[in-house]
């Protein structure tokens, strides 16, 4: 006979199902077998019990974060690192990095007050933004990038991103942003579009070489082939996949890509420049924050890393133990982005 539960409480229905499960090991199958309920009732107990505090779960964090922080800050001559855990579902790793993220920015916020702050654009940056609370914040935002957008909303830009961080930090933030259409079916007429619209709408002037000259600047950075697809902005200037490997793209930052090399791939948008962001990154005055993870990325972020884009950096564990792994030959910290991205090896290579 299946074993009859008191039901003179929930409590003590829940305090059985939570101690046949998480004690007795008994699956959601068997629980409901027990008690002679169904296995979505049994799954909603074991929530319950978990809100109502009868259920505590723990995670025991990988020990080597600090460790990992002040190895990758110290031999690459970073600023900062934050690391984060790594998740095989890569949803949840990119809250992960968001969260870790979310923490950096309000750490800065507290120590500039009234920073000038750039955000670049993607769904990494997005996740950042989502993990801060709503408070007050003395802060300006600038948009990293100005990039036109179609009729169909296909990625999360860098003026919405600001946007969105305005109205959480209001009423002490500031934000300047300004709107610009879509480019034209060309690179050359793209270039032009572009160069007009720097030199013809002042208001588009402002905003742009008001993010040149951030103090702090957060971007994303993705993988070729994207995991999320190619912008159609992209494609509309011949910035296929197919173009792109040719040209030994490895990468993309602040809608930039880039080489092996660490070279800008094509110049047709209003955005801070790979050079504007190494320029950024060697003044110790000033912040470049890369938040990035997943080990397909690991490339790029090694060449972004060897050449310099970025002097801070929040990362997964997995990613920051490959990054560890890497020697540069000669001298290493400070001194390492002189030997680009060729120049990096890992130990077991040497």
């Amino acid at each position: 006979m299946p074993l009859r539960i008191s039901r003179e409480g929930k409590g003590e229905l829940l305090l059985e199902c939570a101690r046949l499960h998480y004690i007795d090991k008994l699956n959601k199958t068997q629980i409901a077998a027990r008690l002679q309920i169904s296995g979505t009732h049994v799954a909603r107990l074991l929530r319950e019990a978990e809100e109502a505090g009868i259920v505590e779960i723990s995670v025991r964090l990988p020990a080597d974060h600090d460790k990992l922080e002040a190895d990758l800050r110290d031999r690459f001559g970073l600023q900062g690192v934050k690391v984060v855990d790594y998740s095989d579902d890569y949803e949840q790793l990119l809250k992960n990095l968001g969260r870790g993220g979310a923490a950096l920015f309000e750490e800065i916020c507290q120590i500039r007050w009234g920073a000038r702050v750039g955000l670049g654009g993607g769904i990494t940056l997005y996740e950042v933004v989502e993990a801060l609370d709503t408070k007050p914040r003395q802060i300006e935002l600038y948009p990293m990038a100005l990039v036109g957008r179609g009729s169909a909303l296909e990625h999360v830009d860098s003026v919405f991103l600001v946007t969105a961080l305005y109205f959480k930090s209001r009423p002490g933030a500031k934000a300047f942003v300004v709107g610009v259409p879509p480019l034209p079916q060309s690179r050359l007429k793209a270039q032009k579009f572009t160069a007009d619209l720097l030199t013809e709408v002042d208001e588009v002037r402002e905003v742009y070489q008001a993010a040149r000259d951030v103090e702090v600047a957060f971007v994303g950075l993705a993988s070729l082939p994207p995991d999320r697809g190619t912008l159609k902005e992209f494609v509309k200037v011949g910035l296929d996949l197919k173009y792109l490997k040719g040209k030994g793209a490895v990468g993309v930052m602040n809608y930039n890509h880039f080489d092996q090399r660490g070279e800008q791939i094509g110049e047709y948008f209003l955005t801070v420049s790979i050079q504007d962001l190494k320029d950024m990154s060697s003044n110790a005055e000033k912040k470049v924050v890369l938040v990035a993870g997943g080990l397909h990325k690991f490339d790029a972020i090694k060449t972004a890393l060897a050449t310099r884009m970025f002097n801070t950096l929040v990362t997964d564990h997995r990613t920051a133990q490959k990054l560890a792994a890497l020697s540069w030959p000669g001298v290493g910290g400070r001194g390492a982005g002189r030997g680009g991205a060729g120049a990096l090896a890992t130990a077991s290579a040497r």
